[in-house]
């Protein structure tokens, strides 16, 4: 059987939660995509080796 992260969804959902609780409800004007694409990014970012790095650069 394939491995489809199914162990890793508690932090799935947490994360997925985050951001739900960010972007707030839908205002149906598509801000609210706008958002939560911006905190999708801005979470993958957060853990990325490379922003690590830029921080301890700009310290």
């Amino acid at each position: 059987m394939l491995n489809c992260g199914l162990d890793k969804k508690e932090k799935i959902f947490n994360k997925c939660k985050g951001l739900v609780d960010a972007v707030g409800k839908s205002k149906c004007d598509g801000s609210s995509a706008d958002n939560w694409n911006l905190a999708w990014v801005c979470l993958q970012l957060q853990g990325s080796k490379s922003t690590e790095m830029r921080g301890k650069e700009l310290r």
